[in-house]
């Protein structure tokens, strides 16, 4: 584990003393917006070829994008689509909103604790979400795990204990929170540790950690290894719960709404196409993670929706993080969502 990493929250620390990831994605936004004209873009761009740059970071459930792009589906919009990977969500709003990307992917939590903020964000389409109800536990996309040779077996055993998760405040430590809870946890006696995903199959196996927040890859490497889950984070939370959403800047939004148009529509045939023809999808992870190649065909997408936002999923996180204290007034949801 880095340095930095901070080592411990708890839901019972007040709010004040809560570990504010956020921060540093506000003040890197409100930087880039004082040293720039802000939006990507100068003025509407509705005839003719667009470029367009989209904000991605390395993780399986945007091989749509690379898949619709390779298909011609962005072209056939009339869009000339650049992907740009970053090595994490928190550097992906900050990019949309100063003008460097013109659309973006991050997760759920970040985009409601930007709302909440009062940045100038407009979601555009869901991204990626948890298998739906009665899927099979390979279909599921992540899952906490203990050691093979622990004696935890149960959400409740996790009293005293540490759970890794990759940021501390987000998506994965606030349905990690909530899984729990609904098997009877005591949260207050649980630490949550910020530790990065590719560190954290190796924190749990060398004991620095009692359970681990994984998804794949390190997901099937952990099933491989005989560790045990105690819990599915985000299904247990809402199976189906869209985790990721697409977005864009309310500057970009309001310059170029016909270009938004057809961004949406072709990361909704994109979406669609990944999800009737998922080993083509599969085929696009080596050309942007370093997933190794034997995993690949193991790989769980869980879903790509298509039906542009989804709301509910967006107001039970924004719900739950009131909940366990990340923000203090909830962002007003459909405010947020590009029309």
């Amino acid at each position: 584990m880095t340095e930095r990493k901070r080592k411990a929250s708890s839901a019972s620390m007040p709010r004040g003393t809560r570990p504010a990831m956020a921060c540093a994605v506000i003040t890197a936004v409100l930087l880039g917006l004082a040293g720039c004209g802000g939006g990507g873009g100068g003025g509407e761009q509705g005839a003719g070829k667009v470029d367009v740059t989209i904000g991605l970071v390395p993780v399986a459930t945007v091989s749509p994008i690379y898949l619709g792009i390779e298909k011609g589906f962005f072209a056939q919009e009339g869009l000339n689509v650049t992907p740009r990977i970053s090595s994490g969500g928190a550097e992906v709003v900050p990019s949309v909103i100063s003008g460097d990307a013109d659309v973006g992917f991050s997760n759920s939590v970040s985009l409601l604790l930007a709302g909440a903020k009062g940045l100038p964000i407009r979601i555009l389409n869901s991204a990626s979400g948890e298998a739906p109800d009665g899927a099979k536990p390979e279909e599921i996309q992540a899952k906490l795990f203990t050691a093979k040779d622990s004696s935890i077996r149960s959400a409740k055993d996790l009293k005293g204990k540490t759970v890794a998760v990759n940021t501390l405040d987000n998506i994965a430590e606030i349905t990690a929170r909530r899984a729990l809870e609904k098997q009877g946890a005591d949260l207050d006696r649980i630490k949550f540790m910020e530790v990065d995903f590719p560190e954290m199959l190796t924190s749990l196996e060398a004991g620095q950690v009692d359970a681990a927040f994984l998804v794949e890859p390190f997901e099937s490497q952990a099933t491989e290894r005989g560790h045990h889950a105690v819990a599915s984070p985000y299904y247990d939370t809402m199976p189906g719960l869209a985790t990721t959403n697409y977005f864009v800047s309310e500057e970009y939004a309001k310059k170029n709404p016909e270009v938004v148009d057809r961004i949406a529509r072709a990361i909704n045939r994109s979406q669609r196409y990944a999800a009737e023809h998922p080993d083509e999808a599969r085929a696009m992870l080596p050309k942007y993670t370093e997933i190794p190649k034997e995993l690949i065909p193991d790989i769980s997408f869980g879903a790509f929706p298509t039906g542009g936002v989804d709301m509910e999923s967006l107001q039970v996180l924004a719900d739950l993080m009131g909940r366990y204290g990340v923000i203090e007034e909830r962002p007003n949801i459909q405010d947020l969502v590009q029309d």
